[in-house]
Parts: C-alpha cells; structure tokens; sequence
C-alpha cells in the first residue's frame, strides 16, 4: 500500500505543476505602457501629446495642412490654412464681401478676391475701365 500512495503522491505533483500558470518570460518594462509607446514611429507618443498615434502625419511636430484634420495636435482644425472665399456672382472674378466662406480650395462660383463694389454687375469691379 505504501507503493500506491508514493504513486498517487508522485502523479498528483506531475498533474499540478501542468496546471500551473505559466510565469511570463520577458516581463513588460516601461516602454510598453500604453500611452508611453511610439506606435506610428513619429517621435511622440501619446503621453508627449500624440493625438492619433496610429498615423505618423498626425503629431505635435507636424505641419498643419488643409484637410479637416488636426495635423498638430493643438485642439484646432486647418488653422492658418484655410482659404477666406467671396461668392462670385455676376462671374467677374471678384467676390461679394458679404457672401464669404473658408474652404481648403476654391470652388465653382467662388473666387478668393473680395471687393466687388457691385456684385450683381459683371461690368463693374474693381480695376475696371470708368465707363459714362
């Protein structure tokens, strides 16, 4: 009986060191807290105030450009870099200063030259001929 008993003793150790949570390896070390990891290669990681660490275009550093995204992570969209645009009614190309809008590019109807004195003439804006 005592050979039985050594037996179980020895198949129930075998048994609970299988079942044993395996200890990680290589423990993460600072660098892999999310937050304090360059994900997209840019340089700045969310905690440098990364704002979409998933694109290298989008960081502190980077130049903001015309495209309803904030490039530089400052809280503002195109910023500096929008287009002030003046509808162009009578197709003179200049615009009514009173009909204006921002936009990335100019489009059709619009012009990004204010200072039509009559916006309903096409004969009439500024640098044309006097006529009587």
């Amino acid at each position: 009986m005592n050979r039985t008993v050594s037996y179980s003793l020895a198949l129930a150790l075998v048994v609970a060191c299988r079942n044993k949570a395996e200890e990680p390896t290589n423990p993460p070390d600072d660098d892999d807290r999310v937050g304090e990891t360059d994900r997209d290669g840019d340089g700045f990681t969310e905690a440098d105030g990364d704002c979409d660490d998933f694109d290298a275009q989008v960081n502190p550093g980077a130049e903001e450009i015309c495209d309803d995204i904030d490039n530089n992570c400052n809280e503002e969209i195109d910023e500096g870099v929008r287009l002030t645009l003046y509808l162009d009614i009578d197709g003179d190309g200049f615009g009514d200063d009173a009909n204006t809008q921002e936009a990335c590019e100019v489009g059709e109807g619009w012009v990004d030259v204010g200072g039509d004195c009559a916006p309903t003439d096409a004969d009439s804006y500024p640098d044309a001929a006097e006529r009587c």
